[in-house]
């Protein structure tokens, strides 16, 4: 269900129901299955289909001209990429630190946005192309109508208004800034490589939509579906490989740096670690209270020994496992409530077969 409702997002939002899909599956997922593919299918053609109808078919950016000048020019993409990729690292550090700042600095809930709301503002005095969703400056970027000084400044003041934003705890996300970073910084690198090399170089504007596509991958962690986003968004794969080319580098690069993209690195910092594979993630869903053995009538209530080990209802099965592998032992009291009352036990093979199985249908469904 949550990968339905970002895949409907994704395709009411950009008019890309094929990103939409690939995203959802890419990012939220994690795999691509036959069973999760139709209901992400059916969920982003009918929100493409009801933004269609309440909107009007009116594309999300009006897109100029373009195309590649040179087959010569594949080392400025691949150069791009590594820009993108610089501008990438910067975002997701300062997303980071903001949020760092915020769980040390003591202000009183009421107090945060109003100051992250007073920063934003005096940002927004010089730069207020900064206030937003961003799709009118980035559609001037792509249009090249906006100046290489003008470039620069506002991929510093957007990744800091959005870096405060966040930190402040207002509303707002990465995806659309993303973009925006992304069409500032191929915009800027597009008139630098026009002047130095005006015979060979495209226009700007090729240079911004590749752009967009390598730093969003990089933030959101998503190359693929960055990719046919970029496609779905302009109608054209005439420059396909200088966006794959472009959004590998920035993928790459930002991975080597950061480990992980920034909505990986947000359920980190929650206890999520989605990179340490599924049998980390299902041994946390389960509970002892759930392989619980009651004691029979026959059978004297133990009395509870603080000297040896004993598990609580509560307990997660990754902590039950950890206790067998310690203990050695084929089974485990189980207490429950505040003053620990012994209630039951609970076995290691139960607890075994209780993973296998978690892991065995985890697979069945990434593979359905």
């Amino acid at each position: 269900m949550l990968a339905a409702g970002v895949a409907a997002a994704i395709s009411a939002s950009f008019h890309a129901p094929i990103a939409g899909v690939l995203f959802a599956q890419e990012v939220i997922l994690g795999h691509f299955a036959m069973a999760a593919f139709v209901p992400l299918v059916i969920a982003a053609a009918v929100a493409f289909v009801l933004a269609g109808i309440w909107f009007g078919d009116v594309p999300i950016f009006i897109l100029p001209e373009f195309h590649i000048t040179s087959m010569f020019e594949m080392p400025a993409f691949a150069l791009l990429g590594l820009t993108c990729a610089i501008v990438a690292v910067f975002f997701q550090a300062s997303l980071i630190g903001s949020d760092w700042l915020n769980r040390r600095i003591n202000f009183p809930t009421v107090v945060r946005p109003v100051l992250g709301g007073f920063l934003v503002g005096m940002i927004a005095l010089i730069y207020p192309e900064v206030l937003g969703v961003g799709y009118e400056a980035t559609e001037s970027a792509i249009s090249n109508r906006l100046g290489l000084e003008l470039l620069l400044g506002l991929i510093v003041a957007k990744s800091a208004a959005t870096a405060i934003t966040l930190g402040a705890r207002m509303g707002g996300g990465v995806f659309s800034p993303s973009l925006y970073l992304g069409a500032m910084t191929g915009a800027a690198f597009g008139i630098i490589a026009s002047s130095f090399f005006p015979d060979l170089a495209s226009t700007p504007s090729l240079y911004a939509i590749i752009g967009m596509g390598a730093v969003a991958a990089a933030v959101l962690g998503a190359p693929v579906s960055t990719t046919v986003m970029i496609f779905e968004l302009t109608g054209s794969f005439s420059f396909s490989i200088a966006v794959l080319l472009a959004v590998s580098i920035s993928t790459g690069v930002s991975q080597a740096f950061m480990g992980r993209s920034f909505f990986f690195w947000q359920l980190y910092a929650r206890g999520i670690m989605l990179e340490a594979g599924p049998h980390e993630h299902l041994a946390k869903q389960v509970f002892v209270r759930e392989l619980l053995v009651p004691f029979t009538k026959e059978e004297p209530v133990p009395v509870l020994d603080p000297t040896r080990m004993w598990l609580r209802d509560k307990d997660t099965l990754a902590m039950a496992l950890r206790a067998f592998s310690n203990s050695g032992k084929s089974r485990l009291l189980v207490t429950s409530g505040p003053d620990n009352t012994p209630i039951g036990w609970v076995k290691h093979v139960d607890a075994l077969s209780n993973f296998n199985k978690a892991l065995v249908d985890k697979s069945r469904e990434e593979h359905a």
